[in-house]
């Protein structure tokens, strides 16, 4: 069945409307988002390939970052934006993953007073912030996800 040409111009219109509002979506970015950074450190030393997440404690999206092999990392809050929600909170590292190779899970060396039972908070500000986290393996239980989880 050929479209009729107001049926084209409808659906060009259309597509064009589309495509401006999610452009104009895209360029202001979120006002209740600021740049959080920082390092993770394990009884001293730089933590590598960590989990770091950022969840409001007023309610919200969270926002994640992945150490690099120094530990430092930089908050997202989608693929394309990054930082936290501006306000309180709970911050969670972890180093328990599903393997690239999905052959299992990496193991966990974080206690859970870090991740599951998290007493780690951020208070995020407008503009940039730095959170470095100094962890200790012996402040608790470190419990090995399983891989059903």
């Amino acid at each position: 069945m050929v479209a009729s040409p107001t049926q084209t111009r409808f659906r060009l219109a259309f597509a064009l409307m589309c495509g401006f509002l999610i452009g104009l979506a895209g360029c202001g970015g979120n006002a209740n988002l600021a740049d959080v950074q920082g390092t993770v450190k394990l009884d001293g030393n730089p933590l590598p390939n960590a989990f770091v997440t950022f969840t409001p404690e007023s309610g919200g999206a969270t926002s994640f970052a992945k150490t690099s092999e120094d530990g430092t990392y930089r908050m997202q809050f989608t693929d394309s934006e990054t930082g936290a929600f501006i306000g309180s909170n709970r911050v969670c590292i972890r180093t328990g993953d599903v393997k690239p190779d999905n052959s299992g899970r990496l193991k966990e060396l974080v206690p859970v007073v870090y991740n599951d039972k998290t007493t780690l908070v951020a208070a995020v500000k407008s503009g940039g912030n730095t959170f470095d986290w100094e962890l200790e393996s012996d402040a608790g239980k470190v419990i090995q996800p399983e891989l059903g989880e």
